[in-house]
Formats: structure tokens, C-alpha cells, sequence
């Protein structure tokens, strides 16, 4: 089985960090995309979720993003 692909970029913008994320988010990666989640909230709390290329989130993809919301 081969591991699972996420691309996570990071924009600042004047009023929001925008977070572009693409491909598949599952056991293999969820950690590195709630890394990333994590350190951008820290920064700054007006964040925007751009995930339109995304094909797939487990639990672990949808967990991330809900901590980060109670943190927001």
C-alpha cells in the first residue's frame, strides 16, 4: 500500500491565513495537516479552509479540523 498524498499550503493575506489543501487526508498524514492547522491558528485566528481538491478526509482529517474551530 502506498502512502497517502496531502499537499497544505499556506497564504498570509492582510485579514486571514488562507490554507490550501489538496489531495487525500487519512491516518498517514492527519497529523501533519493538524501540525499545520495548529501552528496558523496560533498566528492568527481568522483562518480560511480552502479544500476543494481534496478527494478524501478519515476522522483523523475531520478531528483536526474541529479542534482547531474550538480553538478559533
Amino acid at each position: 500500500m502506498t502512502e497517502s498524498l496531502v499537499d497544505i499550503q499556506v497564504e498570509d493575506l492582510k485579514r486571514v491565513e488562507l490554507v490550501k489543501v489538496s489531495g487525500r487526508i487519512d491516518s498517514s498524514n492527519a497529523a501533519e495537516f493538524d501540525r499545520v492547522l495548529k501552528e496558523v491558528v496560533s498566528r492568527k485566528h481568522n483562518v480560511v479552509l480552502e479544500m476543494s481538491g481534496v478527494d478524501y478526509s478519515s476522522r483523523a482529517g475531520l478531528r483536526a479540523m474541529v479542534a482547531v474551530l474550538a480553538e478559533c
